[in-house]
């Protein structure tokens, strides 16, 4: 079975406030539903033959701004999209083996809230940003197993 890893995330941020209102995961194997709301400045996070393997950006009561690393030997990291001064920042680094899961919340209008854990030497590493309210949705990564 051909192993599952993200590629890119697409969404929406309102270019006002910078706040980021949806988000798409799209890994090798599925395109995920939007979550949040899809209207705003359009931004997408991908590189070239690369894989997404841990995030930065800023986040407050909101999910204001994100960017990603990716691992391409070596790793790279994008630009951040959204907002780039409001909220407080945040670096997780890029030293991860990927991704298995990613948490978003949103109240409606925008993303809230963020959950990922990352997967680092068969070992679960949560990171969270943002006010964790409204509803949360839940997008599965698989891995292999290390």
């Amino acid at each position: 079975m051909e192993k599952e890893y993200l590629l890119s995330i697409e969404g929406y941020y309102n270019a006002s406030t910078g706040v980021i209102q949806c988000l798409q995961f799209i890994t090798n194997k599925k395109t995920y539903d939007p979550i949040g709301y899809n209207e705003g400045a359009r931004f997408t996070l991908s590189a070239s033959r690369s894989k997404i393997i841990g995030f930065h950006g800023f986040a407050d009561k909101y999910l204001n701004s994100l960017g990603a690393y990716f691992i391409k030997i070596p790793s790279i990291q994008s630009a951040i999209e959204g907002a780039k001064t409001t909220g407080k920042g945040f670096d997780d680094g890029g030293d991860y083996d990927g991704i298995r899961k990613v948490y978003v919340t949103t109240d409606g209008s925008a993303i809230r809230h963020v959950r990922f854990d990352y997967d680092k030497a068969g070992q679960v590493e949560t990171r969270e940003r943002g006010a964790k309210t409204g509803t949360q949705h839940e997008v599965v990564i698989i891995i292999p197993h290390l």
